[in-house]
């Protein structure tokens, strides 16, 4: 993935996870707000419930008596202390309110407390709820004040759940979000230094490669006319060995340049069904240590695609190698083309060894080879498909793989036309 998008992904997961404690914190105010509301609901209607119930105990008849002294109203002529307290405790509970509580009747115009209970203060007024006792609500009545000491502690205690559960889920995500970003800067460090190291192994390599491979050639041509038979068998093992090391050198060379997204693509128009012939002819004469039959079906009427022609080059001479190596002794190579919905469809078959299932999503990952257990008769880095999809898909196209164990495998590539 490129640096660029990568950051972009990063910073938007950064938004995303401040939009997360944002939102959290907005809803627990809100929760918090509403449970306040609540409890204020409640507290007032449990006073509301306990004059209520007062009426029926206003006089002995069952009946509220009504008195007219000093011009006003009054509703009850005596207030039974011990009742009092009992409806306070019970309407607690029923409401589900802290029964640990201070109450205390007072009268309205003077605040002077009448009585009080669980040592009722006069600062306590300003925070308690009231409730006038009597039809009307005047000055010169009295009124039950309630007050509750403990009030935020008993809102707190309905949300502290929720509460602990969103500060562990945001401690959980925001630390989960941190070291995956610390780890992969980290590992992106480590990469960056890994293929540096690579880069200049390999870079390092070509020049006693090349010196082996102008060594081997002189000494392969000096004894060719069977002067010294082993020393010309000998001289045409290094310098074998010697071309395929520095093929494996290059594409090692092409895999870091393309992670460092250096790789150009330098499109032009040319014949690919010439090109495939040409690789095929090439790889056969250079690099086949068995007899190789290759079947062309070359049906494409469209024949003429624009691309890289280097890459698409190392392409075929990518699927056209694996389809030997995975061969056996005899193999037989099948290469097909055609038009089909605006792109040109190459497919290279075989009927090798074939892949098991569960490797099919796997052999275009770099470095990955199918199992085989203890035999490592097929040698290679397992670079070569992961090359073949990643410049297929910088062209726009696509490549699919299809395999039937023990049967053979067949790859088709797709490049837009």
């Amino acid at each position: 993935m490129k640096p660029r998008i990568l950051k972009i992904l990063i910073t938007a997961a950064a938004i995303s996870l401040l939009g997360i404690l944002f939102t959290q914190s907005f809803w627990l105010k809100n929760t918090l707000s509403i449970t306040e509301k609540q409890f204020d609901h409640r507290a007032n209607q449990m006073l509301s419930d306990i004059v209520e119930e007062l009426k029926t105990f206003a006089d002995t008849s069952q009946h509220i008596n009504w008195h007219i002294e000093s011009g006003s109203l009054l509703l009850f002529d005596v207030i039974d202390t011990n009742l009092l307290d009992n409806l306070i405790l019970k309407y607690s509970v029923y409401h589900e309110l802290d029964t640990l509580l201070a109450y205390a009747l007072v009268v309205t115009s003077t605040s002077e407390i009448l009585y009080s209970k669980n040592s009722f203060k006069p600062e306590f007024e300003s925070l308690a709820y009231k409730q006038c006792l009597s039809c009307l609500w005047q000055k010169e009545y009295v009124h039950l004040s309630v007050y509750y000491p403990n009030r935020e502690k008993s809102i707190l205690s309905r949300l502290v759940l929720w509460i602990i559960l969103s500060l562990v889920f945001i401690i959980t995500i925001s630390t989960a979000f941190f070291i995956i970003v610390f780890n992969f800067y980290r590992q992106k460090k480590l990469a960056e230094v890994k293929n540096d190291f690579i880069n200049n192994m390999t870079h390092e390599l070509k020049t006693p490669l090349s010196t082996i491979s102008v060594t081997s050639e002189i000494l392969m041509n000096t004894y060719r006319e069977g002067k010294d038979e082993k020393l010309s068998r000998y001289s045409k093992i290094i310098f074998d060995e010697n071309h395929r090391m520095r093929k494996l050198v290059d594409k090692v060379l092409n895999i870091s340049t393309m992670e460092r997204g250096q790789v150009a693509i330098e499109k032009e128009e040319f014949d690919i069904h010439k090109l495939i012939q040409k690789v095929a002819e090439v790889f056969c004469l250079e690099s086949c240590t068995k007899e190789v039959k290759i079947n062309y079906k070359l049906d494409a009427p469209d024949f003429l695609i624009y691309a890289d022609k280097m890459h698409i080059r190392n392409i075929l001479n990518n699927l056209v190698d694996n389809a030997v190596k995975y061969s056996g002794t005899n193999p037989e190579i099948e290469i097909k083309t055609e038009n089909t919905d605006g792109f040109f469809k190459i497919d290279v078959s075989d009927k090798g060894i074939g892949i098991p299932r569960e490797s099919m999503n796997k052999v275009f990952d770099k470095f990955y080879r199918v199992p085989s257990g203890n035999i490592h008769n097929v040698k290679g880095f397992g670079l070569g498909l992961y090359y073949v999809k990643t410049m297929i898909n910088s062209h726009g196209g696509k490549v699919e793989i299809d395999s039937v164990l023990n049967k053979g495998t067949t790859i088709s590539i797709y490049l837009p036309q």
